[in-house]
């Protein structure tokens, strides 16, 4: 039996051994992963239309696959969003409240509210027309949700917002330069992934205009800036000496997923706008593998594995997407990129107890998702890491 005093020495031994190895190992290589072997690869944009086919059709046939008694009060969760609540009110003074008095809870909270609310719409969107294709009572919330992000002024959070270094930092400058951070890159993200969804249904029940209002503000808040500006500390391109940490593959990943889920028109070129798009995450998505040693080990912590080595997996998912015969083949072949995965179990101690080591909490629930991806591309066994997690 395991009792609390040997989980603490555990813990400390592990402790010891950890920093033992990360402080003898180099800090930094350059091992160009993945620009060797997919840097100027071109994707057309029929390609990309392929790719993101595959993953709509994946999306909606999981969620039909559903247990109906689950269907059910997905659907109920979605008729109380629509009847009986709303989008929260956020203000210029919720906004500052992080540069006046360093709370960043309350603002960040409504930006979670306001997109959990579009999700919880869209999931019934989605199970009501299946049942029954002509239906849209979910639809003009959706779209109001969908709107007023794209109305906003930034996509930034409060607390990164000196990444515009225009004007004041404590409100969005207008006419200044997008500030790419981690808020951006989720928004992007999410109006992409409900593009992809629900493209089709706003196109032929509201309007048009809705796709091309997400399309502009991807590119003009997403894909332009991230390609003309490079001194962003995460992207690794700065003289920083490509020092960067799990922002960088948590932002590339968000940027590129939004680029495979929306760029297909093919009045503005997008097959070369996405293919710029591309191989700029490649480089600086190889900055974030090359600050890592050959144990493949976090060293802000198990507790940041889910913000850095769970991005890689989301990051290698799209890449698996685009090109699968590569992924399976070269990929899964790469011990560190496996090591990096291992990682989220071989600091577990028992149960959800975690080697508390760096910026890390003891008691830690990683997403069941994410391990099941690492199993599936590195092991061909959809359930090896979730088994030895949970």
């Amino acid at each position: 039996m395991i009792t609390m005093k040997n989980l603490f020495v555990m813990a400390v031994m592990i402790t010891v051994t950890i920093i033992t190895t990360t402080t003898t190992e180099a800090k930094f290589a350059d091992r160009k992963i993945f620009v060797s072997k997919l840097s100027g690869v071109h994707k057309s944009l029929s390609d990309l239309e392929t790719v993101r086919t595959a993953i709509r059709k994946g999306a909606l046939s999981n969620l039909a696959a559903l247990p109906q008694d689950i269907k059910t009060e997905l659907l109920k969760h979605a008729e109380t969003a629509l009847t009986k609540s709303h989008y929260p009110t956020k203000t210029v003074t919720d906004f500052m409240e992080y540069f006046r008095d360093g709370n960043r809870n309350h603002y960040e909270r409504k930006l979670g509210q306001h997109r959990e609310r579009v999700t919880v719409l869209t999931v019934g969107h989605l199970l009501d027309r299946a049942v029954n294709s002509s239906s849209t009572r979910f639809l003009d919330e959706i779209v109001n949700g969908v709107w007023s992000l794209c109305e906003e002024s930034t996509w930034a959070l409060p607390a990164h917002l000196y990444l515009q270094k225009t004007g004041d930092h404590n409100l969005p400058t207008p006419g200044g330069r997008p500030a790419i951070d981690l808020g951006a890159g989720e928004v992007g993200k999410f109006l992409a992934w409900i593009k992809l969804l629900l493209g089709d249904d706003f196109d032929r029940s509201v309007s048009p205009v809705v796709n091309r209002r997400i399309d502009y503000e991807l590119r003009q808040r997403l894909f332009e800036p991230f390609l003309k500006i490079d001194d962003f500390f995460w992207e690794g391109f700065n003289d920083r000496g490509h020092v960067v940490n799990n922002w960088n593959i948590w932002v590339n990943g968000n940027i590129l997923k939004a680029a495979v889920f929306t760029l297909n028109s093919t009045a503005h070129r997008d097959d070369l706008l996405f293919n710029k798009v591309l191989n700029k995450t490649l480089y600086s998505a190889d900055y974030f593998l090359d600050g890592y040693g050959e144990d493949g080990g976090c060293d802000e912590g198990p507790a940041y594995w889910r913000q850095a080595g769970g991005r890689l997996i989301e990051y290698l998912e799209s890449l698996d997407q685009l090109f699968p015969v590569v992924a399976k083949t070269y990929f899964s072949g790469i011990p560190l990129l496996r090591k990096i995965g291992e990682y989220a179990y071989k600091m577990r101690i028992t149960g959800n107890w975690f080697v508390n080591f760096a910026d890390a909490i003891p008691r830690i629930s990683y997403p069941p998702s994410l391990l099941y991806q690492y199993g599936l591309l590195f092991n061909g066994n959809r359930t090896l890491f979730v088994e030895n997690v949970f």
